[in-house]
């Protein structure tokens, strides 16, 4: 007796296939975590983006920024065209931009342009960089606006440490009394002994 149901007169083909048919059965396929952005195998994501409809999909992506495109694609979607869908989209890839639109300019710009600033801090924005924030833009804003420039802002962050001592009179020491340690910008000041 067969495992199948296919009759007596089925071609060795149809046969074949029913054999491949039953196998595909015991892979072991959560489908909740292929549809979850977080439980998702990583060779499945381009797939779960296309079933999400992200627009804009980019395979040098870290996996984290792709998980993160996908999260943000169902509200992408319902924003889409507006500069919230713009900012999510470029927050979701870690990229840190401003679009300052026409209506916002002093003076106001040509009607339904804006300009993009692109901050960049300490690390390097080359020409294929700023090519993809544009296409990101440009898939999910609306239709009828237009960059007219693009500026870009770099900002580097460098500590600096001052320290001054100023010395003058004579040396006292005080006995019979306890100083507890004073901690000034994580180091200890006191020791044990006032010095005046």
């Amino acid at each position: 007796m067969s495992n199948n149901l296919l009759p007596n007169n089925a071609t060795p083909l149809e046969r074949n296939l029913a054999q491949v048919g039953a196998d595909v059965v015991d892979v072991p396929v959560i489908v909740k975590q292929v549809w979850n952005a977080d439980q998702c195998p990583a060779d499945v994501l381009p797939w779960l983006a296309w079933a999400l409809s992200v627009d804009s999909w980019d395979s040098t992506w870290t996996e984290a920024q792709k998980r993160a495109v996908i999260k943000q694609a169902p509200m992408n979607q319902k924003i889409k065209g507006t500069l919230g869908a713009v900012e999510l989209q470029l927050a979701a890839v870690g990229i840190d931009v401003q679009i300052q639109e026409w209506f916002n300019q002093v003076p106001k710009g040509e009607p339904y342009t804006y300009i993009l600033h692109v901050n960049v801090n300490q690390y390097p924005l080359n020409q294929k960089t700023l090519q993809k924030i544009i296409e990101l833009i440009e898939t999910t804003k609306n239709v009828r606006s237009h960059m007219a420039t693009a500026k870009i802002n770099v900002e580097t962050e460098a500590h600096g440490y001052a320290c001054a001592v100023s010395h003058g009179g004579a040396n006292l020491r005080v006995t019979g009394h306890t100083i507890e340690q004073v901690v000034a910008n994580d180091f200890v000041l006191a020791d044990g002994a006032i010095t005046l």
